[in-house]
């Protein structure tokens, strides 16, 4: 009986449920695609299941007021060209059935206003939202949902908890997709607090929290990098009965890496494999990345082996983080070793592979090398950053090569790349070690001009230059920490040991008790850049 009721369903509505099907996985095939939105895909397919079924009915009404000409139900339900891609596109397909005489429905809506979620068009998500709803149509959780999903991609928290409440105030029940939504969007804006919240309010709601609101949170805390956090709710989850899958425990690996726990990294991704949970290529990498973060090159290159023995090809990432851990360990040899594995393994590198080389020469002082793979780096048709033009830079900074440094740092200007703090701070400490206090101060100012903040690194430089210039200069290093003052700029022990080089220590103690300042702990050893690292297990294909 079943199978009969289906095959009397009316010509071409089989047409709609095959076409929608296709968009969503041409839509949502985030197992091949980079991007935070894997987190949707179990709750978008819940809305496909609803919206196909609506797109069935709907087609159904409408060819039985049409006399069953299937061919009118195309009036109704604009097509989704260029899907995901462009939110005009659905929006002009309204228009294009308005204008053909057919009025757009509360599914030719959901549809158009799900195109502006995919893209982040929020604007335009709210204007059909409103649109819709003065034609006189009731907005359903699919049509909330998808603007809380368009607020979600753009990271803006305030509008997509604005949109949940709207929803709830209209009596349209909020489901395990809203909450998760908007905890994604707290996820986006490294607000993990407020993912915290808003899982503890789906709880207080009565909403039993899914895979994905767990994941997220989890996530949310990796970024912020809180171990602690994230190890918490990862657990909670377990707890639940909800089987953690990889990304869970990626995510947990991932903020081990940012601490640069690299015990923990390992012993979670021995817990991951001991409960039957497949590690992934983000798994391994951010594991590899937890040894790289402390110099740690054997451990690195372990579990390295050992994600090549579980079959595992390394990608870019994986290389990448050898590579750093390398770099950081000043080992020039092997982090070029490294990187020639990566390439004949048909790993193509990119701005990060280089970069690492360019630090670990730039670690042994070594300019000649830093700038020749500056120009292979050139000649490979990848661009340099900021990070691998200061990585040179601070090479010549080692060995107080200051023409060869403003030399680079000409060449970057001319290429585009805007300097940061940290490329200006490098620049600057060839001339700091000669006492070329004016050189240092003239540099100061151009940071200045461009409006950058100066940090406590720079100021440390300058401090030096103050502490080996000949007479030192005791009245212009008070001037400048009455200045640091008044900016309220952090100092560390690098700056206090340097002011006290040049007042003395007696002195130097009186002005930092008299200024109230208090010294930080160091940021990052040797003002060296840190790149956000591209590991994230959430953002990679194989999640």
């Amino acid at each position: 009986m079943m199978l009969s009721s289906l095959e009397s369903l009316p010509q071409g509505t089989w047409a709609i449920v095959a076409f929608t099907f296709a968009v969503f996985f041409l839509d949502n095939a985030v197992f091949h695609k980079a991007g935070d939105d894997w987190l949707n895909f179990s709750d978008r397919f819940e809305e496909f299941c609803i919206l196909t079924a609506l797109l069935v009915a709907g087609a159904y009404g409408i060819c039985s007021r049409k006399g069953g000409k299937a061919a009118s139900k195309s009036k109704a339900f604009p097509c989704r060209s260029n899907a995901g891609k462009n939110s005009s596109s659905s929006t002009s397909g309204i228009t294009r059935a308005k204008k053909s005489g057919a009025e757009p429905n509360v599914i030719s809506y959901n549809i158009a206003i799900d195109e502006c979620a995919k893209s982040g068009d929020i604007a335009r998500a709210e204007e059909l939202h409103a649109v819709m709803r003065r034609a006189g149509l009731e907005a359903n959780c699919i049509s909330y949902n998808s603007v809380i999903h368009a607020c979600a991609k753009q990271g803006d928290v305030p509008r997509a908890v604005l949109w949940l409440k709207k929803m709830i105030e209209a009596g349209v029940e909020a489901n395990v997709i809203s909450y998760n939504a908007v905890i994604d969007a707290c996820a986006k804006s490294n607000d993990a607090d407020k993912a915290e919240e808003w899982l503890k309010a789906m709880l207080d709601a009565n909403i039993e929290p899914n895979v994905i609101s767990y994941s997220t949170v989890i996530h949310a805390c990796a970024k912020c990098g809180d171990l602690v956090m994230a190890e918490k709710w990862l657990k909670k989850m377990i707890d639940a009965g909800i089987e953690a899958n990889a990304v869970s425990y990626n995510s947990v690996i991932y903020a081990c890496a940012r601490k640069g726990n690299a015990d923990k990294a390992e012993l979670w991704l021995d817990k991951m494999l001991s409960v039957g949970v497949e590690a992934n290529v983000n798994s391994y990498s951010a594991a590899i990345d937890a040894f790289a973060k402390i110099g740690d090159v054997e451990g690195a290159e372990r579990a390295m082996r050992r994600m090549i023995s579980a079959g595992i090809e390394p990608n870019v990432i994986s290389f990448s983080a050898v590579i750093d851990s390398c770099a950081k360990a000043g080992d020039v040899v092997r982090a070029e070793a490294w990187l020639q594995k990566m390439l004949d393994a048909g790993v193509e590198a990119n701005v990060n592979s280089f970069s690492a080389v360019i630090d670990a020469c730039a670690k042994a002082g070594d300019v000649e090398r830093a700038e020749r793979w500056l120009r292979q780096m050139i000649a490979d048709g990848v661009e340099p950053d900021v990070v691998s033009y200061s990585a040179v830079i601070d090479a010549c900074a080692k060995v107080c090569n200051s023409d060869k440094a403003r030399t680079i740092f000409e060449l970057m200007s001319m290429k585009g790349v805007k300097p940061s703090i940290v490329t200006f701070t490098s620049l600057a400490r060839p001339f700091s070690r000669r006492g070329d206090y004016e050189e240092v101060e003239r540099i100061m100012r151009e940071v200045e001009s461009t409006g950058l903040r100066i940090n406590e690194y720079f100021i440390n430089v300058l401090l030096m230059a103050y502490a080996n210039s000949q007479p030192k200069q005791v009245g212009r290093a008070e001037a400048l920490m009455r200045k640091v003052k008044a900016k309220c700029i952090g100092i560390n022990d690098y700056v206090i040991t340097s002011l006290e080089k040049v007042l003395g220590k007696p002195q130097a103690y009186e002005l930092i008790k008299e200024l109230n300042l208090k010294a930080e702990a160091p940021r990052n050893r040797q003002n060296r850049v840190v790149r956000p690292r591209p590991a994230r297990p959430m953002n990679q294909a194989n999640v």
